[in-house]
């Protein structure tokens, strides 16, 4: 349900544009944070993580008050419309509302049917892929990551299935093996995932454990990310008032 404290105002854009907060999820694995930060700075934003990194969006809206900014877009470095963005943004946005006096826009999560073409470049010929997410309990996010996959498979014009490292739906390697089941010979292990770390790195050693025989990084700071970044900041979005 939507929040309450949520309703999309108009508004106009002013001549210089709101500064954006790309929120990411943190990490305790270094690099992940490494590529939040190197996303963020080719997309024009300010890094902020909602746990295990600095700064907190609310730290980065601090900073913006103190130099004079009094609204700003949170941007969701997220790939599916799941809890983290349903409730940890949205409370952050309340937080910087409520603590700062700064008016807050919400863009939506960055994922995208288009980011299917950032997976599948410079991959070898193969005779089907497994694309795997992070997972989630939400109905809606594992059917994003399923229509990933199924864009992946039309683009390259083999079979593909999606795959989570944690949560309800086929593991990798389960994913991996029924392909093989079918007939496949080679199979690509692809990674809906912004940067590596833990549940990435699982998710890779499940499907080579089960005999994928190519295994593709994670979306990183890529053509199809980035220009998705430049579309949320500068969109027309609710205001949280």
């Amino acid at each position: 349900m939507r929040d309450p404290l949520m309703r999309a105002v108009p508004h106009r854009r002013a001549e210089s544009a709101a500064p954006a907060v790309l929120v990411a999820h943190g990490s305790r694995d270094p690099r992940s944070a490494a590529v939040v930060h190197n996303i963020a700075i080719a997309a024009g934003m300010l890094p902020g993580f909602l746990g295990f990194n600095d700064p907190t969006p609310l730290a980065v809206a601090e900073s913006l008050a103190r130099a004079g900014h009094s609204r700003l877009t949170l941007v969701p470095l997220l790939l599916t419309d799941a809890y983290h963005s349903r409730v940890d943004i949205p409370e952050a946005a309340r937080s910087i509302r409520d603590e700062l006096g700064v008016d807050v826009s919400l863009a939506p999560p960055v994922g995208d049917t288009g980011l299917a073409h950032s997976l599948t470049r410079s991959l070898p010929s193969v005779d089907a892929v497994v694309v795997s997410a992070a997972g989630t309990s939400v109905e809606s996010g594992r059917a994003h990551v399923a229509d990933v996959a199924r864009v992946v498979g039309n683009l390259l014009e083999v079979p593909a299935l999606e795959a989570f490292a944690t949560g309800p739906g086929n593991r990798p390697g389960e994913a991996v093996r029924r392909l093989r089941a079918g007939g496949a010979r080679r199979v690509a292990a692809l990674h809906y995932f912004i940067a590596p770390g833990m549940l990435c790195d699982r998710a890779v050693e499940d499907a080579l454990e089960a005999g994928a025989d190519f295994a593709g990084p994670p979306l990183g700071p890529s053509t199809e990310l980035l220009r998705l970044l430049e579309d949320r900041k500068n969109a027309e979005v609710g205001v949280l008032v």
